[in-house]
């Protein structure tokens, strides 16, 4: 009688994967999938080169795959990839009862690779609603690559203006006082009124810069109150509350009180910053 062959372990890491992989021809591999995706994308892949040979062979082999699966793969409605199940009206369940769909609901969501995010304070029956009423409708390519998750936000969908430019505004101060400028050229608005000073947004971002330069360190910025104020169809106010300390000549200046953020929507509906207020500092 003939012995069974012992079954093999599961792969579960890299070094199992390419145990049997001569290093010479993984490079080789390696480089070869590197000028393909080149040759068929445009763009080179950029692999720092402490990376391990075995992890970037992995990643451009998948790389690979998902290339390919991409330009074979056909349109698919979630819904669809779903299984065309049928979900229950939000409006006709109560809040148990909505609790047990939410919950298959994710489950079978999670069983497909699909993850949906949302913003705190946001009420599970609207994201319910949203899932079965909008989500199933999206067409998405047909890709099955393993450990590939879709993520859809919410947000992304039904924007929380409101959210977004206390984000934004905290972001701007950050960027004016400590982080790079180039955070907030893309935070406001061709035309920028500062402390109530019209300035043209190139002009504004080289008086912000000479404003970082007159001092040495800038440091302790710490936000204390931050709310939105007043919402209109063409204008949203945030306040901040923050305080910081600037070093100059061995010399401490503190900055601190409300600051004020009018924002306004462009064409694509994106709140910039149009008009900011900010007590103590002086470009």
């Amino acid at each position: 009688m003939s012995k069974k062959r012992k079954a093999k372990p599961p792969i579960t890491n890299l070094n199992d994967l390419y145990q049997d992989k001569d290093k010479d021809e993984l490079k080789f591999d390696t480089e070869l999938l590197k000028m393909q995706i080149g040759a068929e994308t445009g763009h080179m892949p950029v692999i720092s080169e402490d990376t391990p040979i075995e992890l970037q062979h992995f990643f451009l082999n998948n790389v690979m795959n998902f290339e390919k699966q991409f330009s074979e793969a056909n349109e698919e409605a979630i819904g669809v990839l779903l299984g065309k199940k049928k979900f229950k009206d939000a409006a006709t369940m109560n809040t148990q009862q909505l609790n047990i769909e939410f919950d298959k609901l994710f489950d079978l969501l999670g069983r497909h690779n699909i993850s949906v995010t949302w913003l705190p304070g946001t009420r599970k029956r609207t994201i319910y609603k949203f899932i079965v009423e909008e989500l199933i409708h999206l067409k998405v390519q047909k890709i099955d690559m393993p450990g590939m998750m879709r993520i859809f936000p919410y947000e992304e969908f039904h924007p929380n203006h409101k959210h977004d430019c206390m984000e934004n505004a905290i972001m701007f101060l950050q960027s004016l006082l400590k982080l790079d400028l180039k955070i907030a050229e893309y935070l406001i608005h061709d035309e920028l009124i500062f402390n109530n000073i019209s300035y043209d947004k190139k002009i504004f971002l080289q008086k912000a810069s000479l404003f970082k330069e007159a001092y040495d360190s800038i440091s302790d910025l710490e936000f204390t109150d931050m709310k939105v104020v007043s919402v209109k169809k063409k204008n949203i106010r945030v306040m901040l509350e923050a305080t910081c300390t600037a070093t100059f000549n061995s010399l401490k200046v503190n900055f601190g009180g409300e600051s004020f953020f009018d924002f306004v929507p462009d064409e694509e509906n994106y709140f910039l910053i149009q008009r900011v207020k900010i007590n103590g500092i002086n470009l």
